[in-house]
């Protein structure tokens, strides 16, 4: 790293742990307690990186000599046509890579401890006395010791044992490095639609009706045609009752890109969910609430209605609880614009369960909403809310036989939703809903303190 102007605006700190602390003291002989300086480190630096030049020498002394052995090889092969290449020749390539069982453990061997470099076949190095004698000089002006056994006796005075061994040496004395090197896959660059608001969605934001046969809103879950779960659509089975209400969302809100003809999926092209628009239902008294769900340009053009009092809807800010240190939001009281006016009331609860699986919320708030989940996908649930089993096991197995596959249409269709496209098929095995999805059952110490 290099830095221009160093004293002149720019300043560096260097930051040491403990350890490396002693180091420099010791090395410096300098106590403890003493206040170290940029010397002192620079100095400490320069040692190890020596120390660790002394290491590695014996390896490049080896793969030097090995470099002239085979220098030789290919000159003895090399014809004005071509290299002539024979098995015989070929084997004096090899070189032993670690001592075998009875090298390493045999009793009473004083030298188990070096590695023979020397080729299956040997090879005369006297033609390379040159080269092979500049390799001593830089060996002995290093101070690497002597006795270790070579090719030659020339090279037996060079103190290097074979690459094989030092290696093997280098593998104890270093910890093995996984190298992992995260690659993001993007989604491809397309064209983007320009954000709308339709006549119909302005309507229900200011008078709180939706036009019959509109096609600016439409179910939540109608959305999800062009994923790649779209064919599960038509099995998919939800148990509602019929004032439960439903989650809906704009058609600005679904349409995001402008998908080429190449691709026919939009997975990774769905908004996250953000701004909920809800309106009491005419003829229910304000006991029930019509809750859509607007994209961010919809929210902004119709914020200046909802700050002045003059629609009937309420703006919410909603965002799914994906950590459980998070707190929830799904109560919808969050910056809602306008003020909420006494005795309001949230949606219905299935309204918000739905909410919360479409938008990929990983945590719930309860064991009842657990089990109001389950029962909402038709998962068979024998678990009371005191995590008793409430049936016989034949009133489970009846039940279990005629949910199975329903069950199993709608846990494929949430998963793929809250996993592949929520969450960019990251791990939320260890989460409510992730559990929840593959079918596992949760009990109800597991909610306790939220």
């Amino acid at each position: 790293m290099r830095m221009r102007k160093l004293g002149r605006g720019q300043s560096v700190s260097l930051m040491v742990p403990a350890e490396t602390r002693r180091k420099i003291t010791a090395l410096c002989d300098m106590p403890e307690d003493s206040e170290i300086g940029v010397a002192d480190v620079l100095c400490w630096s320069i040692s190890e990186t020596w120390q660790e030049f002394r290491k590695l020498a014996p390896l490049w002394v080896a793969q030097g000599v090995r470099h002239q052995r085979q220098t030789l090889l290919w000159e003895s092969v090399k014809r004005p046509t071509g290299c002539r290449m024979t098995f015989e020749v070929a084997c004096q390539f090899l070189e032993k890579e670690s001592r075998t069982l009875e090298e390493r453990y045999r009793p009473g061997r004083q030298d188990s401890g070096r590695t023979d470099a020397s080729p299956v076949q040997p090879v005369d190095l006297a033609r390379r006395a040159a080269q092979l004698a500049l390799i001593q000089d830089r060996c002995a002006s290093l101070g690497i010791g002597d006795g270790l056994v070579g090719p030659s006796p020339r090279l037996a005075k060079l103190g290097v044992a074979g690459e094989g061994g030092l290696r093997e040496e280098r593998e104890r004395e270093l910890s093995a490095e996984a190298e992992e090197e995260r690659q993001i896959e993007r989604p491809l660059a397309v064209e983007p639609l320009v954000p709308t608001l339709h006549p119909d969605v302005k309507r229900f934001v200011m008078k709180g009706v939706i036009r019959s046969g509109t096609k600016a809103i439409q179910p939540a879950l109608g959305t999800l045609a062009n994923s790649s779960f779209g064919d599960m659509l038509s099995r998919l089975r939800l148990r509602l009752l019929p004032g439960d209400g439903e989650l809906l969302v704009t058609a600005d809100f679904a349409r995001t890109v402008k998908l080429p003809t190449s691709m026919h999926k939009s997975d990774a092209y769905y908004r996250p969910v953000q701004w909920i628009a809800t309106a009491p239902a005419k003829g229910t008294g304000n006991k029930a609430l019509i809750m859509v769900i607007l994209s961010p340009g919809e929210a902004n053009a119709l914020l200046p209605a909802l700050q002045s009092r003059a629609a009937t809807a309420t703006l919410h800010l909603f965002a799914p609880r994906t950590q459980l240190a998070t707190r929830s939001a799904e109560d919808l009281t969050l910056y809602t614009t306008p003020p909420l006016p006494a005795g309001w009331g949230p949606p219905s609860r299935t309204q918000i369960l739905l909410l919360l699986l479409f938008a990929g919320q990983l945590y719930l708030r309860s064991f009842s909403d657990y089990l109001a989940i389950r029962r909402m996908l038709g998962i068979p649930c024998s678990v009371d809310a005191n995590g008793e089993d409430g049936e016989d096991d034949e009133q489970q197995d009846n039940r279990r036989k005629k949910s199975d596959e329903a069950a199993n249409a709608n846990l494929s269709l949430f998963y793929g939703l809250v996993w592949h496209i929520r969450h960019d098929c990251a791990d939320i095995s260890k989460t409510d809903v992730g559990r929840l999805l593959t079918n596992h059952v949760l009990t109800p110490d597991m909610f306790l303190c939220r």
